[in-house]
């Protein structure tokens, strides 16, 4: 659950593009076919005040699949997403094993994030590493 709310609150990519493939209705506005259109995260699932218990087994079935989508979704959503999942997991575990991780108070809270196409914090996240 930690890091689909981590993922659902900073996607590392902001936004993904999409060409409609049909003829499309959307809030009194005509998508022709072959529109190409850009979708930001925040759209679909960021503070979206849907989620509650975010990811509990008993609340993700009440969602639409698509309102999580740090990966993309359909035929072109990230080829990497799998192993880029498990490889989190495992740095997560291998790290906490071994060490304490504590903020330290050069680490700006609430942190500001870049304005850029990938989202990371603007002035970097201090902390202080301790051995276990």
């Amino acid at each position: 659950m930690v890091i689909n709310e981590t993922l659902r609150m900073y996607p590392p990519i902001l936004r993904f593009d999409r060409v409609t493939a049909a003829p499309y209705e959307l809030d009194g506005y005509h998508l022709p076919s072959g529109m190409a259109r850009t979708v930001g995260h925040e759209c679909v699932s960021a503070k979206c005040i849907a989620f509650f218990e975010r990811f509990s087994l008993s609340e993700k079935a009440r969602h639409h699949p698509l309102q999580f989508l740090p990966f993309g979704d359909g035929p072109r959503n990230c080829i990497g997403m799998r192993f880029a999942l498990q490889e989190v997991k495992i740095a997560i575990v291998n790290a906490l094993r071994t060490v304490a991780i504590e903020r330290c108070e050069k680490t700006e809270v609430p942190v500001k994030l870049t304005k850029s196409p990938s989202l990371g914090p603007q002035n970097g996240i201090w902390i202080r590493v301790a051995k276990r």
